[in-house]
């Protein structure tokens, strides 16, 4: 799987990401609403477990990268849960605020409503996350509650293309 974009490719974890993933969720400004910076042995446990969902059915987060330099800028994709797919992403800091989580986050929902038949995503977010926010209002993902979520106050969005799993 590859997307394209202006500036990005997106896709599948390859094992030769280790590194760089590393570096990303090493950060603990990346990981403040993510449960902390990661070790290594975390980091690459979380790479195996994309690797197999990517084999097994389409889904996890994907690498998304600079077209120009293969430089990775973060991830963004889907990983299964209950009823609905959660939609996630985290991006190095050096690349916030560039409009590039918006690009990603647009491109790889596309593919999830074309390829994948995806018409049941979510996402949560920290309800201090304000930039996690605007991107998924952009991304037309509504707001549907507040929650509590792994022991934080979190909200709740579902994409507005979704249906009625009841």
């Amino acid at each position: 799987m590859e997307i394209k974009t202006d500036r990005l490719l997106i896709r599948y974890f390859r094992e030769s990401d280790l590194n760089q993933y590393c570096q990303l969720v090493a950060d603990s400004d990346v990981m403040r609403f993510l449960g902390g910076s990661q070790t290594k042995e975390e980091a690459g446990a979380y790479l195996e477990e994309m690797i197999g969902l990517h084999s097994s059915s389409g889904l996890g987060r994907y690498i998304v990268e600079l077209r120009n330099t293969q430089t990775m800028v973060g991830i963004c994709g889907f990983r299964p849960a209950d009823l609905y797919v959660d939609f996630g992403y985290r991006y190095a800091k050096k690349f916030w605020r560039q409009g590039i989580g918006l690009e990603a986050g647009l491109a790889v929902r596309q593919y999830g409503l074309e390829c994948l038949n995806l018409h049941n995503m979510e996402a949560i977010v920290a309800t201090d996350n304000t930039g996690s926010v605007r991107v998924l209002d952009h991304m037309g993902f509504k707001y549907r509650e507040n929650i509590e979520y792994e022991g934080a106050d979190s909200l709740r969005f579902r994409d507005s293309i979704e249906r009625d799993l009841s």
